[in-house]
């Protein structure tokens, strides 16, 4: 069900799994802090026979060099099991995102010492509005698809 919502409870019992990857070990910036890819996770799902459905959750957080996100989505499928024990699965899933990044550690490899003052300033500006958008912003909803791998 990490996936596809419509593998909820598709084995028939209840399942948990873990992933973890770390990419390119020992790669750091210049004050020794990791950033290297790094993502974890925890699946879980099981059938709910009552309604002849499955139910699933999926945490994933992930880590780019200054980039954080947290994936936790919910997964629901409903199962049509057919008279010759074939089954059709319809799944949905609510994900609820949340990612930032820390722009105070995003440096230009070369900077230009004319440009300083202006880098800083367009620094402040980039934090004070997303500051600002998220102070009037609590919830953000709108339909996605996953785009083809």
């Amino acid at each position: 069900s990490v996936l596809n919502p419509a593998a909820s409870g598709v084995a028939g019992a209840v399942c948990v799994s873990g992933f973890g990857r770390s990419q390119w070990m020992g790669y750091s910036d210049e004050s020794d802090n990791s950033v290297n890819p790094r993502t974890f996770g925890l699946a879980f799902d099981m059938p709910v026979y009552a309604i002849k459905s499955g139910a699933g959750l999926v945490v994933r957080y992930d880590m780019v060099g200054y980039e954080r996100n947290l994936d936790i989505r919910l997964n629901y499928a409903y199962h049509h099991v057919f008279s010759n024990n074939h089954m059709l699965s319809a799944g949905l899933s609510l994900d609820f995102q949340n990612k930032s990044i820390d722009f105070t550690e995003l440096y230009p490899a070369e900077p230009d010492p004319s440009l300083t003052g202006q880098a800083l300033k367009v620094r402040r500006l980039i934090h004070r509005d997303f500051a600002a958008a998220f102070r009037e912003v609590d919830l953000l909803i709108g339909p996605t698809t996953p785009s083809p791998a």
